[in-house]
């Protein structure tokens, strides 16, 4: 048996809902509510767990954003934005990618990176993708 049997299993495959850094496990709500009643009843359990223990600690409040992995060049102008790249014509017209916040020139091997991208949640009903409205 295991002394660290969740980062055992966290870390012995590629799981969903791990973090791309592997620093976190995120849940769907929507997914848990609709596993079966004991595995819910099993799952509060555990949660209530890891609340009570590190109720002391600093907690934030967490955003979570959808993504999925994709290539820079098969990003449009909205994805390369997001992934802090500007495509635009140079002085002789061509075609140039820059990185935003550096100003370097990727070079063709550079486009083939794959960046997180976000998207909308397939898990998440469409109601629930949306912000909460600010409280006022």
């Amino acid at each position: 048996m295991s002394a660290r049997p969740v980062h055992d299993y966290l870390t012995s495959a590629r799981r969903p809902g791990v973090s791309a850094d592997g620093g976190y496990v995120v849940l769907p709500r929507a997914v848990i509510e609709q596993m079966p009643l004991p595995v819910q009843q099993q799952l509060a359990h555990v949660l209530h767990q890891v609340h009570q223990i590190a109720a002391s600690a600093p907690w934030p409040i967490y955003r979570v954003q959808s993504c999925r992995w994709a290539r820079l060049n098969e990003l449009d102008e909205a994805g390369l934005q997001e992934a802090g790249i500007i495509a635009e014509l140079d002085l002789d017209g061509v075609l140039v990618h820059r990185n935003l916040n550096s100003g370097v020139t990727l070079s063709d091997s550079d486009l083939e990176q794959q960046v997180l991208v976000t998207q909308d949640d397939p898990l998440m009903p469409v109601r629930q993708q949306q912000p909460p409205a600010p409280v006022r």
